[in-house]
């Protein structure tokens, strides 16, 4: 066990708060070394088993201890100027002055393709999102409907959500966006690389709440940040539900990863064809199948 220095113990709660793997990769950051690189390592790995159910709940709590631990006994031996570096970027990274976590809808349903149901399923994370017991740490901003590209790379610029839900249509080689008369624009996997670039630095989680995007997924995740995406067609209740569900588990204080599971859960008991589609991805690697 390791002593933790005044400027630790200080901020100790806020780090807590915030996802392990987000408090690794900023570690990196400022900071990148062999030793911390296989921290995140581990926890992902320690996610993977977990998902599997190749480790008992016991085991996986012990093991994210431990993480816990080691990633506060590295942050401890930072020299001075990188500690201020990395307490600069943790607070640079919270949404506003209120520290709420920014969730930022983005829709497109193009009028010359099968309309979704987008407007109800912002309607119900909105309802999941108010429930919750911790529903103040959350704030849903405004949504971005029949988004185009440039719209998009605008908001998400300015606002730096911390989650970006996309809903709409997708196919193995890209995401559909609107254009500015809300017709169907392709926007392709090698291009979307280069539309989340650094996501990591400031999102926490993006979810693409469309058709074949756990092609997508895979890539976006790579950038650093956790990617949830679809690996078959969904339909739209089951789409719907999933969204409904996975925010209201987070406004429960769940983390990112339970939530993810725990939605699962309920789609093989209300949609058990349709179970196996979502997929969560995390810097580049499939978390669960």
């Amino acid at each position: 066990m390791f002593t933790m220095t005044e400027d630790i113990a200080e901020v100790s709660a806020r780090l807590q708060e915030r996802n392990i793997a987000e408090n690794l990769r900023n570690l990196l950051d400022v900071k990148p070394s062999t030793e911390h690189r296989l921290l995140l390592v581990r926890h992902n790995s320690l996610m993977n088993d977990f998902f599997k159910g190749t480790i008992s709940k016991a085991d996986f709590d012990t093991v994210k201890i431990q993480i816990w631990e080691s990633f506060f006994y590295f942050l401890d031996r930072l020299d001075r100027n990188f500690k201020d570096q990395f307490f600069h970027k943790i607070t640079r990274d919270q949404t506003g002055s209120t520290g709420r976590k920014g969730v930022l809808f983005i829709a497109a349903s193009p009028a010359n393709i099968a309309k979704l149901q987008v407007d109800s399923e912002f309607s119900k994370i909105k309802e999941s999102l108010e429930k919750g017991s911790e529903r103040n740490r959350f704030e849903l901003l405004l949504p971005l409907m029949a988004v185009t590209l440039e719209q998009f790379l605008n908001e998400r610029h300015k606002l730096k959500p911390d989650f970006i839900h996309f809903s709409g249509h997708g196919m193995e080689e890209g995401l559909m966006f609107s254009t500015s008369n809300n017709l169907l624009k392709i926007i392709k996997t090698e291009i979307l690389e280069e539309v989340f670039k650094d996501i990591g630095s400031y999102t926490e989680c993006v979810v693409l709440n469309a058709c074949y995007a756990a092609a997508q997924a895979k890539v976006i995740s790579a950038q650093g940040t956790c990617v949830i995406g679809m690996n078959a067609p969904v339909s739209d209740p089951a789409a719907i539900y999933f969204s409904e569900n996975f925010y209201l588990f987070l406004s429960n204080g769940q983390s990112v990863e339970e939530a993810f599971r725990n939605t699962r859960t309920l789609l093989l008991a209300n949609f058990r064809k349709e179970a196996k589609i979502p997929e969560i991805w995390n810097d580049g690697m499939l978390l669960e199948s």
